[in-house]
């Protein structure tokens, strides 16, 4: 009991306790009915309502401007990407590309500019041999020729001076000698017809007689005598027009000059016989006989020194034959030597031709090697433009897929976020309409 009345005891003083707790909680805080309570949870109800509303909108704003500003970054983002990373990576491959391009180019060029110029240089050099060597065979071949043609002028000089001498020598012997014949002549006619005059005066039985065998010999030396002048006279002007056949007039002129020494032994066969009838005509007188003895003496030396004369005369056209005999030796030896340098003109011109075949040849092979290395070199142009487009179709492909990938990463990444924004306004929508049920069931 003690305890009961202690429990209750104190379980009065804890409510009266509790009590004015609760009126001063009271007064501190207004005590709210609940049907205040759910005026106000209405109230309050329609304002979250209208929050919600608001800020659902605010949100699908805000959402709208994120999705737009995502896009936008998105977008920038991949320009700029793009343009900082793919750009310099496009344009330095392009650079790169470009620059090996034009590198391999270069180097080809020079490539070709060095072969082309060591084979021009080669060339050169075998063209300068060649024109060397032309140009010494040329200066050799004339140097002979003007040696050959200074011996000509130097043969054709002394031959013209030795025919000038020759014949002035011949025209002054013939002329010596139809004088000298002329003189002998007249002084035996002189002394002939002094004779006869005498004889005429003893003799005038034998006057006849005397008088034709006188005109028979007179005859006889006047056609010797003319026949020599007219011989002499034909033989200067075949010497002076046959300036050219020497051999043949020389020929000529020794059968002419033995034909005329075989004419002065007629000459003096016939004077001999003369002789011989004065001598039978002056065995009859005494006389006459030693007349005619000195009369055959002086006609024998006058044929002697007329021999002796042309017997001068042949030996001095022998020794102008065997004079032009050299000179033709000469003329010969110098043709024989025109002759081969004519052969070592002929040999000069095969060199020559030859060395034109073989430059020929050597331009020949010259073109061909620079066909081939021009063909080498489109080839190799060929292949590295292949190997380019290779190279730049590899590069284009992996650029696509990079792109596609970042693209569809991009995609998946913002499909993602749509997703995820989607959920957060589901969610929200959700709350949203539990808290209007609530309200709508608290009313």
């Amino acid at each position: 009991l003690v305890f009961n009345f202690a429990e209750k005891f104190m379980e009065q003083g804890v409510k009266k306790k509790v009590a004015r707790l609760e009126a001063r909680v009271d007064w501190l805080f207004p005590r709210i009915r609940p049907e205040e309570q759910l005026i106000e949870i209405a109230a309050h109800g329609k304002e979250s309502r209208e929050v919600l509303q608001g800020l659902a909108e605010k949100i699908g704003e805000k959402m709208q401007e994120s999705l737009i500003q995502v896009t936008q970054s998105i977008q920038s983002g991949l320009e700029q990407s793009l343009e900082k990373i793919m750009a310099p990576a496009i344009n330095k491959l392009v650079d790169e590309t470009s620059e090996g391009n034009q590198k391999a180019l270069e180097d080809l060029i020079g490539k070709f500019m060095e072969s082309f110029g060591h084979q021009g240089a080669q060339q050169r050099q075998a063209m300068d041999s060649a024109s060397a060597k032309v140009n010494e065979s040329i200066a050799d071949m004339s140097t002979a020729m003007q040696a050959m043609v200074n011996r000509l002028d130097s043969t054709q000089t002394s031959m013209v001076q030795q025919q000038s001498q020759f014949t002035d020598q011949l025209e002054q012997k013939l002329a010596s000698l139809v004088a000298g014949m002329e003189a002998q002549s007249q002084k035996v006619a002189q002394a002939t017809q002094g004779q006869l005059e005498q004889l005429s005066q003893s003799f005038s039985e034998r006057d006849t007689k005397v008088q034709a065998a006188e005109l028979e010999r007179n005859k006889l030396i006047s056609e010797q005598s003319e026949a020599v002048k007219t011989t002499t006279e034909a033989l200067v002007s075949e010497v002076q027009k046959t300036y050219g056949q020497q051999t043949e007039t020389v020929a000529e002129l020794l059968s002419q000059s033995r034909e005329l020494y075989k004419q002065v032994h007629l000459s003096m066969d016939a004077s001999d016989k003369a002789s011989t009838g004065m001598l039978e005509a002056a065995k009859e007188l005494k006389g006459t006989a030693n007349t005619m003895n000195v009369f055959a003496t002086q006609i024998r030396d006058a044929g002697n020194q007329l021999s002796g004369s042309v017997e001068k005369a042949a030996s001095t056209t022998a020794g102008l034959a065997k004079q032009n005999q050299e000179t033709a030796d000469r003329l010969n030896t110098l043709r024989d030597e025109l002759n081969g340098s004519v052969t070592q003109f002929n040999s000069l011109a095969d060199k020559i031709q030859q060395m034109f075949d073989q430059s020929a040849s050597v331009f020949d092979e010259l073109r061909r090697q620079q066909n081939e290395y021009l063909t080498d070199q489109k080839s190799n142009v060929d292949n590295l433009s292949d190997k380019v487009a290779v190279l730049l179709s590899d590069y284009a492909e992996q650029a696509n897929a990079q792109t596609s990938e970042h693209l569809k990463a991009w995609s998946e990444g913002t499909t993602k976020y749509a997703a995820q924004m989607n959920e957060a306004y589901k969610q929200l929508a959700s709350i949203v309409e539990s808290i209007e049920d609530a309200a709508a069931g608290v009313r």
